[in-house]
């Protein structure tokens, strides 16, 4: 199964990259992967639905953070997207459809952005091979 870097999941669900950093680093959501400090963070395309969800949530329905990732949590876990949230409320999730939006919007992300590099960069070719045309 891909997976995919922070840079990518803020590109396809229109965030700052700091904002789903911050949510990874306070929530566990399933298909993201925790590694220890230095590694990057891999995400699913599960993981981004849940992302996505979340970020819906907080922004669409105004709800708090771990409100919207419980909510997004139970949700998804469930066949049909339908979780009670109160005594004759239900929130329905449209599943098949936020996984179309999450494959389209993850296509378009992996297209347009390209990860940044880390550590030193490499050295120039131009610096070690300048001897070669000195003309000596």
């Amino acid at each position: 199964m891909p997976a995919y870097h922070i840079g990518i999941v803020a590109v396809a669900t229109s965030v700052d990259p700091k904002w789903v950093y911050n949510l990874l680093a306070r929530f566990l959501l399933p298909g993201v992967e925790r590694a220890g400090q230095g590694v990057a963070r891999r995400i699913s395309p599960q993981g981004l639905r849940h992302i996505m969800l979340v970020r819906w949530l907080t922004q669409d329905l105004a709800l708090p953070l771990s409100r919207a990732v419980d909510l997004a949590i139970r949700s998804l876990a469930s066949e049909s997207g339908v979780v009670a949230v109160g005594p004759g409320l239900e929130l329905r999730i449209d599943i098949p459809r936020l996984s179309a939006d999450a494959e389209t919007l993850l296509a378009d992300a992996v297209e347009s952005h390209v990860p940044r590099r880390r550590g030193r960069p490499p050295k120039s070719r131009r610096a070690s091979g300048s001897d070669t045309n000195s003309g000596v």
